[in-house]
């Protein structure tokens, strides 16, 4: 198929293959205990069979995943195998299904696709050759053994560039191939939406996109996912508010393989520009450890690479600057068993959760990198303004591990935050501590206030809002059980746009199109916070009791 939509299929198999998995624990822990049926067992194997050759295979420009095709074969004949053992009633569906020609077809599909080499596509027809297929089948599976498929030589060339001590990320496109040029024209704001990439590819550039050579469509929307994920967040209006002006957007832990690289051979970063440009103009600066070269907009730093980039950096804030981390990798540790990664990045999450800065943070899958960061987020008490969720723009290629139940695929999943809660905040814990609280199904998740609002200062100093402005910051005074702000405002008529969220740790005040976070000296209970306007003195009030 040539669709656009067909392109993230390999997504909605991926989906199927993990209920298949956990429907295979369930009937193996079944047949432990001693009341399981070997039939659930095998039709579990068959299906997810078929998902894992659906998540694989060459289709609408995603190239063939050789280990994931493997995995497939192996559960196909695991089925048949236990099939043809089966000789029960309840079985006879699944036997005729596994040995009829049309699942031998897919087996044939399977092996050729997986790139299995004339040796083992031998060794795989031989042991097949007994299970009951008919001659033009077993001919078909003799026929691949004998012209042997090699596919799986892409493969281990995107994985070749990885062995020099530094993360092999999920962009991983040999430098040989070009990324395509994209079409001329504006990218529109309406083409990005919560339907992902078939309204973009028709919208942006038609038939000219969607009908790319398969790996070259793959490549393209693998490295576009970066701009226009970040760009779908932008556009969520129940998470972010944005005045005109210029946005700084810092892409966190970036790499050399993967953002700077396409920005350094590919103008596909500018379509986050073209994006916004209705709203505000945007400004990149990429920082990370993994950067080999130095730019006006490329930062190579060192561990804590936030905290020293905005100190050098004094004039971005939380009002004009979103940090956005493309699968930084720091809750692996749930898969791997290795922290060095939540390490190094926890002074900088710790930072930029201090200072009330919108991040986003996009991971490869659910099962470790996804569990492991919302659990370290938990640890630092972040507050979140877009809950964990699946990404419309995901990368259309998806990559498996030795294990087949293991996979990641680019950019797979969302979530932002803004700012902490102070008394949820735990950083002394342990990794294994931590570790515990990513295997907890009770996840205390504390809300942001929303929205979250970007460039407000920048619109009030170019002096479009024609309101005065605030004669004074504020004032905090203590009060009996609690804590008193007060902000004298020129006339009443500064309330007519104001804005006031309260948490426990801070307010945060929109005045006369000015935004300020004023912390709360000691934590409070925001529930029994309350704002007035006195008309008499002109002021605002709020307040607020300690926790």
């Amino acid at each position: 198929m040539n669709t656009g939509d067909d392109a993230l299929a390999s997504e909605n198999w991926r989906l199927a293959a993990k209920l298949y998995t956990k429907e295979l624990a369930a009937a193996k822990e079944n047949l432990s205990t001693g009341s399981g049926d070997l039939s659930h067992f095998g039709l579990a194997l068959a299906g997810r069979s078929v998902a894992f050759r659906e998540m694989g295979r060459a289709r609408a420009g995603l190239p063939a995943e050789p280990k994931v095709l493997a995995a497939s074969l192996a559960d196909a004949r695991a089925a048949v195998s236990l099939a043809q053992q089966l000789t029960s009633n309840s079985t006879l569906a699944l036997k005729a299904a596994a040995t009829s020609r049309p699942e031998a077809r897919a087996l044939n599909a399977a092996l050729a696709e997986s790139g299995e080499g004339p040796m083992e596509a031998q060794q795989a027809c031989d042991a097949l050759a007994g299970l009951g297929f008919d001659e033009p089948v077993k001919h078909e599976l003799r026929q691949v053994a004998k012209d042997g498929i090699d596919t799986a030589g892409l493969c281990a060339e995107m994985d070749a560039s990885a062995k020099d001590g530094e993360s092999p990320g999920t962009f991983r496109w040999p430098r040989r191939m070009v990324l395509p040029t994209l079409p001329s024209g504006p990218s529109l704001a309406a083409a990005v939406t919560e339907k992902g990439w078939g309204p973009y590819l028709r919208q942006r550039g038609g038939e000219q996109m969607v009908n790319l050579e398969r790996s070259k469509l793959a490549m393209m929307l693998d490295a576009l996912s970066f701009p226009l994920s970040l760009a779908w967040l932008l556009l969520q209006e129940p998470l972010v508010r944005i005045a005109s002006g210029t946005l700084h957007v810092v892409v966190l832990g970036a790499t050399s393989k993967a953002e700077v690289r396409i920005l350094e051979d590919s103008d596909y970063w500018e379509e986050l520009g073209r994006v916004m440009a209705p709203q505000c103009k945007v400004k990149l600066h990429f920082v990370g450890p993994e950067i080999s070269a130095e730019s006006a907009d490329v930062h190579q730093t060192q561990p804590p690479c936030a905290t020293q980039f905005f100190q050098a950096h004094s004039d971005l804030n939380s009002s004009n600057t979103i940090c956005a981390v493309f699968n930084g990798g720091f809750g692996n540790f749930v898969s791997s068993g290795r922290d060095e990664l939540f390490h190094s990045w926890l002074q900088d999450l710790t930072f930029l959760a201090d200072q009330h800065v919108l991040c986003a943070f996009f991971c490869a899958n659910d099962y470790a990198d996804l569990k492991g960061e919302v659990a370290v987020h938990q640890l630092l008490g972040s507050c979140f303004a877009l809950r964990p969720r699946q990404n419309p723009f995901a990368m259309a290629t998806v990559y498996s591990g030795e294990d087949s139940s293991e996979w990641f695929s680019g950019n797979a999943f969302v979530y932002a935050v803004c700012g902490f809660e102070r008394s949820a905040r735990r950083v002394e814990l342990s990794t294994a501590e931590v570790l515990q609280i990513a295997q907890s199904d009770h996840a205390i998740v504390h809300e942001a206030p929303l929205p979250v609002r970007l460039l407000e200062s920048e619109r009030s100093s170019s002096g479009s809002t024609g309101v005065p402005p605030v004669s004074t910051v504020g004032e905090m005074k203590p009060m009996d059980g609690g804590w008193r702000f007060e902000v004298p405002l020129a006339d009443a008529s500064c309330m007519q746009a104001a804005d006031v969220q309260i948490s426990d740790t801070q307010l945060s005040l929109v005045l006369e199109g000015l935004r300020r976070v004023v912390p709360w000296p000691t934590p409070v209970d925001s529930a029994s916070a309350r704002a007035s306007f006195s008309a008499r003195s002109c002021k605002l009030v709020v307040k607020a009791t300690s926790q």
